[in-house]
């Protein structure tokens, strides 16, 4: 139980973490973009607050995750891992972000989780 909430907590910070930062740099923009020196453009990333917020979940999710591999298989928790991330981003990338979900990324995500359930009864 201990481990399964380690790594539900480790997917849910990692991929809100990565959904923060995209949302950050949607505000912010590209270098060329923005118009911005490299030095202001940088300044501009690591004061908004989505990305700030990004980076705090990013790097609990990386605690969380050295206390998952500290209880499983690698080869078995990077699978969920990544799974569960890849469905909390396209799901929420496409409610949120307005991000296409297109019928393939659909047909994709469920090959992805078929495959870590087959990969789980090893």
């Amino acid at each position: 139980m201990k481990t399964a909430l380690l790594l539900v907590g480790c997917i849910v910070t990692g991929a809100s973490g990565n959904l923060l930062l995209k949302a950050g740099m949607n505000v912010v923009g590209s270098p060329g973009e923005a118009g911005l020196s490299l030095v202001a453009w940088l300044l501009r990333v690591f004061t908004t607050p989505q990305i700030l917020g990004g980076i705090v979940l990013y790097v609990a999710s990386f605690v969380l995750w050295l206390g998952v591999l500290s209880l499983m298989d690698i080869s078995k928790a990077y699978p969920i891992f990544v799974a569960g991330s890849f469905l909390i981003v396209i799901g929420i990338g496409a409610t949120l972000l307005s991000e296409h979900l297109t019928p393939l990324r659909i047909v994709a995500a469920i090959l992805v989780m078929a495959g870590v359930i087959v990969g789980g009864q090893t």
